[in-house]
């Protein structure tokens, strides 16, 4: 009798251009995923705290104060903790900004 693997099959990705990429440009000295998908992970941490929802509710294109609500002293704080935790730095006035995503303030700490 032939066993089977339950393992699920391996599917990366082949796709190549734009499509593959992900929503960051690279950061340079860095692989361009990991830091990218890093940072990503860590805003959402963060705002998951600030917000006091599980990690898995908060998306990359969740607005800040739209879509999650938060003030402007939460701003200042994801600000801080993301400057404390990662040595990243971001501009407050443009988290501060209307529309401003999870994917964006990514981005702009990860200095994009």
């Amino acid at each position: 009798m032939r066993r089977r693997s339950c393992a699920a099959p391996d599917h990366r990705p082949t796709t190549t251009g734009p499509a593959a990429r992900s929503p960051f440009p690279q950061i340079q000295g860095e692989p361009e995923m990991t830091t990218d998908i890093a940072v990503l992970d860590r805003v959402r941490q963060i705002v998951a705290v600030l917000t006091e929802r599980p990690v898995e509710e908060i998306r990359p294109e969740d607005r800040l104060f739209e879509d999650l609500s938060l003030d402007s002293l939460q701003i200042t704080e994801l600000a801080e903790k993301l400057e404390n935790d990662t040595g990243l730095s971001v501009d407050e006035d443009q988290l501060n900004a209307a529309g401003v995503t999870v994917v964006r303030c990514a981005e702009l700490a990860a200095g994009h």
